[in-house]
C-alpha cells in the first residue's frame, strides 16, 4: 500500500505469522473489516516458508508442529483447510556421549523398554512420571485455552471461569495439588533428579522447556515453563509450522481478510487515549478502530505509539519485558537422509543432542555472559520425511534450532562468527552422524540479531517476550496488559508475547481477538 490515501477497516492486524493470522479470521468472522499488514514481502511471519537453498525448502524459523493448540484448529477449521494432523508425534532419538541413545516414543511402553537398557529402576519411574503428568494435563490445557482472568477485577462470566479452574485442580486430588504447587517453582535439575539417574533421559526430558527462557536446568522455575512447553503439544501439523500458516491463510481469505505484504507499520496513531489508525512505512495511512498487534509487546507499546500514550509507570512496565534471545536457526540441505551411527529402523526425524542437564547448564553458563557455547546443543527436525517436497527426491531438509546463541556477541555477529556457530552445530551433530559432512549440500545460519531485523522480533527472541513465572498467564507479558488490552483503547497485544506464548500456539491470536470483540460488545 502506498500514497496518501486514508483507507478504512474495522482492525488492523500487524504481522502476519500463525497468531496474527488467527486473530485475523476471529475478527473477520465476527463481520469486521480486517486488514493484516505484514512488514516482510511473505505472508506467514516466522512461519512462512523459504526457499534457503535452489530446490530447499524450510517449514518455517521455529519447526515444532506440535505447539498448534486444539481449540485454534477446531474454531477455526483448519483441517477443512487442507490441514493434516498426525495424532502421534514422530520420536524423539536422545543421542548422548560415547554413542549412548534413547528413544522417546508416543507410547509408554515401548520408551519404557529403552530406558531399560541403561537402567530397570529409571524405566520403572517413567511409567509413574508420565501418570503423574496425565493427571495435571486437564488443569494445564484449561489454564492454556481460557484467557487469563483477573481474581481482582473478574466479571460474572469470568468468576465462572475461575471456579471451573479452581475445581479443576481441587479434583486433583490433596496430594497431586500439593505436589504441584511444590515443583512448579523448582528447578529441572531437582525435579527431574528426584525421578531419574540417567544423565540422557533426563536431559532429553528436560531440554525443551528451557526453550524460550534465560535459564538452566538448575534455575528456579525452570519447571513452571517446561510445563508450560510439554503439556501445551498436541497433534502434530504435517508439513511444520508453514503447512498450518498456510491452512490459517486460506481461513483467513475465506473469512474475507485483507492481506498486504511489504506493508511495514510505521506508527500507531492515538488521539483522546484510543486508536484512530496507523501509518505505514510508505506513507500510507489507514483508519481504524482497533489494531491487534501480532508483533513483539516492546514493539507494539514502545516503538509504535506515540511518545505520550503511555504514562511514564506504564511505559517503564513494558520496558522491563525481557525479550533476551538465545536461539540460533541452522538450516541445512541434505544429499541423502540423516542416518546415525549403528542406528536401525526407522529414519530419523526428530533429534536432541542434549547429553546431560549439565551439558544444558554449560551451555545457558555461555549464554549469560554473551558468548556462544562452546557445544552448542541442537534441537533437529527432518521435516522432509514427512513432506518429501520441501527437497528434491531422494535428498532432505535439517531444521536445527542452536541452543545457546545470543542476540549481542563481543564485537558484533558476522559472517565469519556466523559460519562458525554453524560448524560448531555441524560438528556436534556429526559425532553422531558420521555421513553427515559428505551429505551436505548447502548451509544457512541465521543468528538472533538476523531474526530481529528480518522478522521484527523484539530482541530476537522467537517467542517475542520470555517465558518465565513472571511473564506468563495474566502476567504475560506484564501486569498491564495481561488480558491482551492495553493502556490505549482499541490496542490489543495478540502475538505469541501474550497469553499463552509460542510462536506455533495461534491461541495467542484466536485468544487475543476474542478479548477486543468483548471489549466491543462491552
Amino acid at each position: 500500500m502506498s500514497g496518501s490515501a486514508r483507507e478504512r477497516f474495522d482492525c488492523v492486524v500487524i504481522g502476519s505469522g500463525i497468531n496474527g493470522l488467527a486473530a485475523a479470521t476471529v475478527l473477520a468472522r465476527a463481520e469486521r473489516r480486517v486488514l493484516v499488514c505484514e512488514a516482510g514481502e511473505r505472508l506467514g511471519g516466522t512461519a512462512a516458508a523459504e526457499e534457503f537453498h535452489p530446490g530447499y525448502r524450510t517449514v518455517g524459523v521455529h519447526h515444532d508442529a506440535a505447539l498448534l493448540r486444539p481449540i485454534v484448529t477446531r474454531a477455526l477449521d483448519l483441517e477443512h483447510h487442507g490441514l493434516s494432523l498426525r495424532p502421534n508425534p514422530a520420536p524423539t532419538v536422545l543421542a548422548g556421549e560415547g554413542g549412548a541413545r534413547l528413544v522417546l516414543h508416543a507410547d509408554v511402553d515401548r520408551t519404557r523398554e529403552g530406558i531399560a537398557a541403561h537402567s530397570k529402576a529409571d524405566a520403572e519411574r517413567y511409567g509413574a512420571w508420565r501418570r503423574s503428568l496425565d493427571r495435571y494435563r486437564p488443569l494445564v490445557e484449561r489454564l492454556l485455552d481460557a484467557a487469563p482472568s483477573d481474581p481482582f477485577d473478574a466479571s460474572p462470566s469470568e468468576w465462572g471461569a475461575l471456579a471451573r479452574t479452581g475445581l479443576s485442580l481441587r479434583l486433583l486430588g490433596s496430594r497431586d495439588m500439593t505436589e504441584l504447587l511444590r515443583i512448579l517453582p523448582m528447578s529441572l535439575f531437582d525435579w527431574l533428579g528426584e525421578w531419574f539417574q540417567t544423565d540422557l533421559l533426563a536431559a532429553g526430558l528436560g531440554a525443551s522447556g528451557l526453550e524460550g527462557t534465560w535459564m538452566g536446568p538448575r534455575s528456579a522455575g525452570s519447571v513452571f515453563t517446561w510445563f508450560a512447553h510439554e503439556l501445551s503439544r498436541g497433534p502434530e501439523a504435517v508439513g511444520g509450522p508453514a503447512a498450518v500458516a498456510r491452512a490459517l491463510l486460506s481461513a483467513a481469505r475465506s473469512a474475507g481478510v485483507f492481506l498486504c505484504t511489504d506493508a511495514e507499520v510505521r506508527r500507531v496513531e492515538v488521539d483522546g487515549g484510543a486508536v484512530r489508525g496507523v501509518e505505514l512505512a510508505d506513507g500510507a495511512n489507514i483508519a481504524c478502530e482497533a489494531v491487534a498487534a501480532a508483533c513483539g509487546p516492546r514493539r507494539a507499546l514502545l516503538d509504535l505509539l506515540p511518545p505520550t500514550a503511555l504514562s511514564p509507570e506504564e511505559a517503564d512496565a513494558a520496558a522491563s519485558i525481557r525479550c533476551r534471545a538465545g536461539i540460533a536457526k541452522l538450516d541445512v540441505a541434505l544429499a541423502g537422509p540423516l542416518e546415525l551411527a549403528g542406528a536401525d529402523g526407522p529414519p530419523v526425524e526428530r533429534l536432541c543432542t542434549a547429553e546431560s542437564l549439565d551439558t544444558l547448564e554449560r551451555a545457558f553458563d555461555a549464554l549469560k555472559y554473551r558468548r556462544p557455547a562452546e557445544r552448542p546443543w541442537l534441537d533437529v527436525r527432518v521435516p522432509s520425511h514427512a513432506d518429501p517436497s520441501l527437497a528434491p527426491p531422494g535428498h532432505h531438509v535439517l531444521s536445527i534450532l542452536v541452543h545457546n546463541a545470543p542476540a549481542e556477541v563481543e564485537g558484533g555477529w558476522d559472517e565469519a562468527r556466523r559460519a562458525e556457530l554453524a560448524t560448531r552445530a555441524l560438528d556436534g551433530l556429526g559425532v553422531h552422524a558420521p555421513t553427515l559432512a559428505e551429505r551436505v549440500v548447502a548451509t544457512r545460519c541465521t543468528t538472533p540479531d538476523q531474526l530481529a531485523r528480518r522478522h521484527r522480533l523484539d530482541g530476537g527472541h522467537l517467542h517475542q517476550a520470555e517465558r518465565s513465572i513472571d511473564q506468563a498467564l495474566f502476567l504475560r507479558p506484564d501486569a498491564d496488559c495481561g488480558r491482551y488490552a492495553t493502556p490505549v483503547a482499541g490496542l490489543f497485544l495478540c502475538g505469541s508475547g501474550s497469553h499463552p506464548g509460542g510462536p506455533a500456539s495461534g491461541a495467542c491470536g484466536l485468544l487475543g481477538a476474542r478479548a477486543l470483540l468483548a471489549s466491543r460488545q462491552g
